[in-house]
């Protein structure tokens, strides 16, 4: 394949040089390729930089149904794991998922700490949202005369 490559880049610089080819067999006319030339030199001009302008491909993202595949392994304990951060806001995912195994050691294990990582995250975004749009709320009121 490389050998391919190399004829073919072999044969773009003949053409770009305004060279004809050897191999030309008997009766095969030599027409003017001025216009043809003058198009490859601008695609060979291009050709360095066109990597540079092109895009990618994207794909189109798939829709989401909003359903989770399997039931929320932590639903039993949430007002206990909600309880334990409104006491303590920076408790760390490993501190809480050491108390739930702490709390009931034959649900949990350190496999669903991902899953517990995401929902403190989700939880602390939700936190922080409702803060902002109280804050949001009290300036907005408190700007009016």
């Amino acid at each position: 394949m490389l050998e391919a490559i190399r004829r073919c880049q072999g044969q773009l610089a003949l053409l770009a040089s305004g060279e004809q080819a050897a191999g030309l067999g008997p009766g095969e006319a030599t027409t003017d390729r001025t216009g043809e030339s003058r198009s490859l030199e601008v695609f060979l001009g291009d050709l360095q930089t066109l990597w540079q302008t092109s895009q990618p491909r994207l794909r189109p993202a798939k829709p989401r149904t909003g359903k989770r595949n399997r039931p929320d392994p932590f639903e039993p304990d949430v007002a206990l794991i909600e309880r334990w951060l409104e006491e303590e806001p920076l408790l760390s995912s490993q501190e809480l998922m050491e108390r739930l195994m702490a709390h009931n050691p034959e649900r949990y294990s350190e496999r669903q700490m991902c899953t517990l990582h995401r929902r403190l995250r989700s939880h602390r975004l939700q936190r922080i949202e409702a803060e902002l749009a109280k804050t949001t709320e009290s300036q907005v009121h408190g700007a009016r005369p």
